[in-house]
């Protein structure tokens, strides 16, 4: 840590993993030997409703000690908090790349709220980076529904915070609506998989209680044959 806005992570790990059951998206058996660099700047405030949150990812693998693959993957995550009162704005945008050999698990995965970091405790298994911020959401679609090796993503979130009045006035227990928009692009190769993009809009809530934010979203795809609207249920916070 250099202070308590900013963090540089840096990873070395060797794995070697075979599905034991059915997952609910791909996995291939491999041995990976990957290395990962983030650095991560955070400042927002939840009582302010007011900062941005950002970090940038380079990871990869060796075939090195038996290890099957050999990629670069790179990520980037950007996303600015504005308050207006008992409303705010979330404006996120995210993109990633990835050159080389690499297994099917360790691609872009986007669909529904993809929550794979939690905490920072996850692995270099995640279809996401490590930290706080890896979560992609691309709502009114299912989990997993787009694969690929490169995609853009951009999300847009008014809040309203029903009670109590204000974010100061918080004693353990609070409610949101809101109201978004997402959007997202995802490339395998040179092929397109999403639609120019593939949209989904609806509204949700957030119940706050003691620190843990319980949300339900509805979403509704707008441009994608063969999409229905789909309930989201999250833990956390998905921006």
């Amino acid at each position: 840590h250099f202070n308590n806005e900013k963090r540089l992570d840096l990873r070395l790990q060797f794995e070697d993993f075979s599905p034991l059951s059915l997952p609910r998206f791909p996995v291939e058996k491999a041995s990976i030997l990957g290395f990962e660099a983030t650095a991560t700047h955070d400042n927002f405030s939840f009582l302010a409703q007011d900062g941005h949150r950002e970090y940038f990812s380079l990871g990869g693998a060796f075939p090195l000690l038996g290890a099957d693959f050999k990629y670069l993957k790179a990520e980037v995550d950007h996303r600015n908090y504005f308050s207006l009162g008992r409303t705010s704005l979330v404006l996120s945008a995210r993109g990633g790349k990835i050159w080389g050999d690499y297994p099917v698990q360790r691609g872009f995965a986007l669909g529904g709220i993809q929550q794979v970091s939690m905490s920072s405790l996850g692995t270099l298994t995640n279809a996401g980076i490590l930290g706080t911020l890896a979560d992609t959401v691309l709502r009114g679609y299912s989990e997993y529904r787009f694969f690929g090796d490169g995609f853009l993503l951009s999300n847009i979130e008014l809040r309203l915070l029903a009670w109590p009045s204000s974010y100061q006035k918080i004693r353990g227990t609070a409610f949101t609506l809101l109201a978004f928009s997402d959007a997202a692009w995802v490339w395998k190769g040179s092929s397109q998989q999403t639609s120019s993009p593939s949209i989904g809009v609806g509204v949700g809530f957030k119940f706050y209680f003691f620190g843990l934010n319980l949300g339900l979203d509805y979403g509704i795809p707008l441009n994608t044959p063969g999409e229905f609207p789909k309930w989201h249920f999250s833990i956390g916070e998905v921006f």
